[in-house]
């Protein structure tokens, strides 16, 4: 992909990346900023996705 951020999951496919079950990661989701895509905003870019993980990563690390 040319802009950097894709390829791009669904939402399944998004949670199984992160490692988290679908229903968890929609929760985590809801409560965090991951930018969405596509025309009913259900997509996510591998990107955005790798971002999240490093941040949550971080997070849990600082709350030890």
């Amino acid at each position: 992909m040319a802009n950097g951020l894709g390829p791009f999951y669904d939402l399944e496919r998004a949670a199984e990346y992160c490692g988290y079950s679908t229903s968890y990661f929609a929760k985590l989701i809801r409560k965090k900023s991951i930018k969405r895509y596509g025309p009913s905003q259900s997509r996510f870019a591998r990107a955005d996705l790798d971002r999240f993980r490093s941040e949550e990563h971080t997070s849990e690390l600082q709350s030890r």
